[in-house]
């Protein structure tokens, strides 16, 4: 990603998905990872900050004119919309990856045969989340030959032209493979139902290990000591494929008693969960 890409240029990179925000205010949100909770506006001025700015509906130019008044030199603000928000000098369309891109990507994660890697760039694209699901789990459940082609062919499958979009119908194919091995885990992302999550949550109510697994097979990002983040596509997908999952009750039971228990101590992790 272009985060990645860019993180050791900068002494903090922060994302944020705006789109839950009918306003946006950059000193009201607070920032926890550095020795106090200190407002987003202050570390922007004080040191040289990525900002990320996830789905942002509305007037994108009083949010750019609000950041330079108070960021330094060094920092950086990115706006990601569906539509264009600014003018097209300040605008890019991003567009998927080439062929060659997306067969780079394949071959960095996984060993498969050019044949396949070819039937993969074909039927899912240059999306790049859908490539990593893809390859994630071919490679994490170990399929045979047999079994990838297999599973090749329920992607080619799905119609081109279908309402939710191809992405979308690929993520709820993989994550429906998934549902036996982590339920439980996917019960407790639709039940959150955010797409960043309390790494505090995951390590307290199911242990440090749940939220690695799923980094392995690329459902979830590590984004922070204190958060990992979910793709939009991809927690729709669990939401449904967990819909009316007894294990929801079960983990909202889960998460009040956490709450009352943590509530006495108060620590960094407890408020970075609420």
């Amino acid at each position: 990603s272009v985060s990645h890409r860019l993180k050791n240029t900068f002494d903090s990179v922060v994302w944020i998905d705006a789109s839950v925000a009918e306003a946006f205010d950059f000193g009201s949100v607070k920032v926890s990872g550095y020795d106090k909770n200190l407002n987003l506006a202050y570390i922007c001025e004080k040191f040289s900050v990525l900002v990320i700015l996830d789905n942002i509906s509305g007037d994108a130019g009083e949010l750019e004119n609000k950041f330079k008044a108070f960021a330094s030199e060094g920092s950086r603000l990115l706006i990601t919309s569906i539509e264009r928000v600014l003018d097209k000098s300040r605008s890019y369309q991003v567009s998927e990856m080439s062929d060659a891109e997306s067969r780079e990507l394949i071959k960095s994660l996984i060993d498969l045969n050019d044949c396949f890697v070819e039937r993969i760039i074909s039927q899912v694209g240059g999306h790049p989340l859908c490539l990593g699901l893809v390859c994630q789990i071919i490679k994490e459940e170990e399929f045979d030959p047999e079994e990838v082609e297999e599973f090749l062919g329920e992607i080619e499958q799905i119609p081109d032209e279908i309402v939710a979009g191809r992405s979308q119908t690929i993520s709820d194919l993989v994550i429906g493979k998934y549902l036996e091995k982590f339920k439980t885990e996917l019960s407790l992302i639709a039940l959150l139902d955010a797409e960043m999550v309390s790494n505090f949550a995951f390590n307290k109510l199911l242990g440090s290990k749940a939220l690695r697994n799923l980094e392995k097979t690329a459902l979830v990002v590590r984004s922070s000591p204190n958060y990992s983040t979910i793709h939009s596509i991809v927690l729709l997908s669990v939401k449904k494929t967990v819909a009316n999952s007894q294990e929801v009750d079960k983990l909202t039971v889960k998460i009040g008693e956490l709450l009352l228990e943590q509530n006495e101590f108060k620590n960094s992790g407890y408020y970075s969960f609420c």
